[in-house]
């Protein structure tokens, strides 16, 4: 029993060193990079729970939409409280999806929106099964949207207009009301590079 659970440890201790969660006493902020996984997540949820968190600081490359949703859960419970994305910073994916949760966002650096995917579909299920699995994450993704008074729009143009590797940005905003969360940019220049690795 003992082995297991050092093995599993060891397995976990790389992704704690990624989550890259902390909370400064002084500023009352708490900074959340990196991967967005359940060890972020519950990082985030004990500092939320023991401290007087005005501010959090978001920023990382994406991970599991599902996280991001339970994180952005969390973050909708905290009475003003701001999320902020730094200059220079990105918040993707499932980080945006995350900041998402929060009353009031703003947006120093990029906030990064695309439609939910998934990586590689098990070859033993039916086609059916996957696109239902498809289908429960849009749906998911919508839901949560539409608890935190976003428009419909914005799940719509997700749906219309990206991909895996195209993003809606949003960038210089201060999202006090959902409605602020308009004008937006198209950024396709991850395709050429995800073209380039699926042709090799």
């Amino acid at each position: 029993m003992k082995q297991k659970l050092l093995a599993f440890l060891l397995v976990l201790l790389p992704t704690m060193s990624l989550a890259g969660v902390s909370f400064d006493d002084e500023t009352n902020t708490l900074r959340i990079s990196g991967p967005t996984d359940i060890v972020q997540v519950i990082q985030a949820n004990k500092h939320l729970k023991e401290q007087d968190v005005k501010y959090v600081e978001m920023w990382g490359p994406g991970g599991y939409k599902e996280k991001g949703l339970q994180l952005g859960t969390s973050l909708s419970k905290e009475e003003g409280l701001t999320v902020v994305i730094p200059k220079d910073k990105k918040c993707i994916s499932a980080c945006a999806f995350a900041a998402m949760g929060a009353g009031h966002i703003r947006i120093d650096g990029e906030l990064m929106l695309h439609r939910p995917f998934i990586v590689a579909a098990p070859t033993v299920v039916t086609l059916e099964d996957v696109l239902a699995h498809m289908g429960k994450g849009y749906l998911m993704t919508a839901y949560y949207l539409e608890d935190r008074g976003y428009p419909r729009s914005v799940m719509r143009n997700i749906m219309e207009y990206t991909s895996p590797c195209k993003f809606m940005v949003y960038t210089d905003k201060e999202i006090k009301n959902t409605g602020d969360l308009v004008l937006w940019h198209l950024d396709d220049s991850r395709c050429a590079m995800m073209n380039n690795r699926i042709t090799r």
